[in-house]
């Protein structure tokens, strides 16, 4: 019949860690600090388009009315405003390609300061020597294993002389077959 042999770990102390962790805390404030700033980015972008998509159906509007007008005074008027309609668009595009610059500087800026973070979490990971606890841990198991082969070494060989008397007779190995002998790797833990 086998013994039971498990040995438990007491993770109460582990389980209380990480319910405690807290490794990324650095990394998400920063993430934090950057879609707040992009959030303004992207309202601003937002605004433009708006701005851009009312100007382009001012002038859609206005070129169609431009077909049907004859009104030479009216029609001046009307390319003076499809004039401005396109500076305004051009403005605006422009303002939108400056956005996408904007969020590219952005980004690099605040990959520097994730790195930063990411730095200090890292630090904070490190204090949890995980590597160090799996060591200390099959350091334990390896000493009660060693423990176990080391009482039955000293079981063994407390009866060993005693069995030795007898197996070790010439005499009687001459009388018993198949001879008689004791076999200490048997004693071994397995």
């Amino acid at each position: 019949m086998k013994v039971d042999l498990t040995i438990k770990v007491d993770r109460s102390a582990v389980d209380k860690v990480i319910s405690e962790m807290d490794i990324t805390k650095n990394i998400r404030e920063a993430i934090d600090g950057y879609n707040r700033e992009l959030k303004l980015i992207e309202e601003r972008e937002e605004e433009l388009k708006l701005q851009l998509s009312k100007l382009q159906t001012k002038l859609t509007q206005n070129l169609l009315a431009l077909e049907t007008e004859q009104n030479v005074t009216k029609v001046i008027e009307m390319k003076k405003e499809n004039y401005s309609y396109n500076e305004e668009s051009k403005i605006i595009t422009h303002l939108l390609e400056e956005i996408q610059e904007d969020i590219i500087a952005l980004k690099i800026q605040w990959g520097k300061i994730y790195k930063s973070a990411i730095d200090k979490d890292v630090s904070e990971v490190r204090r949890y020597h995980v590597t160090e606890m799996k060591r200390e841990i099959e350091r334990e198991v390896e000493v009660a294993a060693a423990d176990i082969s080391k009482e039955i070494s000293r079981q063994f060989w407390s009866i060993y002389h005693d069995v030795q008397e007898i197996y070790g007779d010439e005499e009687i190995q001459k009388r018993v077959h198949p001879p008689l002998k004791i076999y200490p790797e048997r004693f071994t833990a397995r």
